[in-house]
């Protein structure tokens, strides 16, 4: 704090590049979309002992597969809109931001005419007292607006649990027969896909409130000029506030993305770790193993980690999830069990809410699909999704095949078909490659 030709010029510290509360949340979203990607490898690494093991052919295997994607194509947009919803009424909030504004109006002690005064220091004084009250109404209207939305931190650790649940189930349905696995990954799929949506809308929130919260480094707080004064104050504010949201964002939203990626390495590296001949001994040392009759199902394992990882998570960042609105709700239904009206009133407001969540999802599809660059990010989704997870999908799988062949061929005949095999699938793999431009045609159109 000094004085600068009678100006009063306050200075607070640089605020980091990840607030504390962005941070906090961005690292539990991480782990959370971390531990979901990884669910959704099991199946492909699991793919030879599925076929070995159940008997099944490669049709039936792609619809297991392909089963998860539908779902989780289902439920994006699904995902945004019910993670960047809030939990209270919108009259709530019209009467919190009334309130805040009346409180800094208040605050000022002086009506349009005792502002321009012509008393200089009663006029700094004031000025003083205008910035800070605005900044205590300020942070209270965070605190009031954090309350308020709550949506991705109600989806995000609901999706993990479910997702958790199935993903430990799919053993059980897969040795039930495909119809039952399809079923089981399809309704993982749909569960899944709102995770993601609700980490990305937490991110939103998180560095939006911080970075509204952070942009007054370097505040002009009183002057001569009162236009100076606000002149120079907005434009600093909207300066940082820019600069701060953009590298808040993007830091918070890589670090989440990176979870994504790195959940995948995790499913391959722990099937490296636990199809091992090494581990395998110690597995069924321990009783771990299914014993069949020739040998020991090791793939099971896979899912029930992974599964019981995803609750563990919720667990562990708790103070992240609002797992409080789960036990009220479930106390206020339960004791107004005897209650019709309410029973009542309370499944108009679900089916109106339904219906404006349903409203909202096609209005953004609409607004997608019409958009040129909406369709271009579309196709190029696709265009990624399709070698992506072809080669995550049945990758892990030829290797297989292909190592069984190379090992096992003694004669000329069968080495040759094994690398016609493998001419084969690098022409696929070519192909799939060269169908990226498609997306860049697209949005040249």
């Amino acid at each position: 704090v000094r004085w600068e030709r009678n100006r009063f010029i306050m200075k607070t510290p640089s605020p980091p590049i990840l607030p504390p509360r962005a941070l906090h949340w961005s690292i539990a979203a991480s782990t959370a979309a971390a531990i979901s990607y990884a669910d959704r490898g099991t199946s492909a690494i699991a793919a030879s002992s599925l076929l070995d093991e159940l008997h099944w052919n490669e049709s039936q295997l792609g619809q297991v597969q392909s089963a998860f994607f539908v779902g989780y194509a289902l439920t994006q947009v699904f995902g945004g809109v019910l993670g960047g919803r809030s939990s209270s009424s919108s009259t709530d909030a019209t009467m919190t931001e009334e309130g805040s504004c009346n409180s800094i109006a208040i605050g000022s002690g002086s009506s349009d005419n005792d502002y321009y005064g012509k008393d200089k220091d009663a006029e700094e004084t004031k000025l003083l007292n205008i910035n800070s009250n605005t900044a205590i109404s300020s942070t209270t209207q965070q605190q009031q607006q954090q309350k308020r939305q709550e949506g991705y931190r109600r989806i995000l650790p609901l999706s993990l649990v479910l997702t958790g649940i199935t993903t430990i189930l799919f053993p059980m349905a897969a040795m039930a027969g495909p119809n039952w696995a399809i079923l089981d990954r399809f309704s993982l799929g749909l569960l899944e896909g709102v995770l993601l949506p609700a980490a990305m809308a937490g991110v939103s929130s998180t560095t939006t409130t911080a970075t509204s919260f952070s942009s007054t480094d370097g505040i002009i707080v009183a002057s001569d000029t009162t236009t100076t004064t606000t002149t120079t104050i907005a434009t600093m504010e909207r300066k940082n506030s820019i600069k701060g949201k953009k590298d808040i964002k993007a830091t918070a939203s890589a670090i989440v993305i990176a979870g994504c990626y790195l959940g995948s390495a995790w499913a391959y590296l722990s099937a490296w770790i636990i199809f091992s001949e090494t581990s395998q001994v110690h597995l069924a040392q321990w009783g771990f193993l299914q014993q069949d009759s020739d040998s020991a199902s090791v793939w099971p394992l896979l899912f029930y980690i992974n599964g019981i990882l995803s609750l563990f998570i919720t667990v562990m960042f708790s103070s992240e999830f609002d797992l409080s609105g789960w036990r009220n709700n479930g106390s206020n239904s339960s004791s107004s069990r005897n209650d019709t009206k309410k029973n009542d009133e309370s499944t108009d407001i679900l089916s109106s809410s339904a219906m404006v969540i349903m409203k909202d999802v096609i209005t953004i599809a609409k607004e997608t699909l019409s958009s040129k660059s909406g369709r271009a990010i579309v196709a190029a989704q696709i265009g990624q999704g399709a070698l992506l997870y072809s080669i995550a999908s049945w990758g892990p799988l030829y290797l297989e095949r292909i190592a069984d062949v190379s090992t096992t061929t003694a004669t000329a005949v069968d080495t040759t078909s094994s690398l016609s095999f493998v001419s084969s699938t690098a022409v696929a793999a070519s192909i799939a490659a060269s169908s990226l431009i498609v997306p860049q045609i697209t949005q040249a159109l």
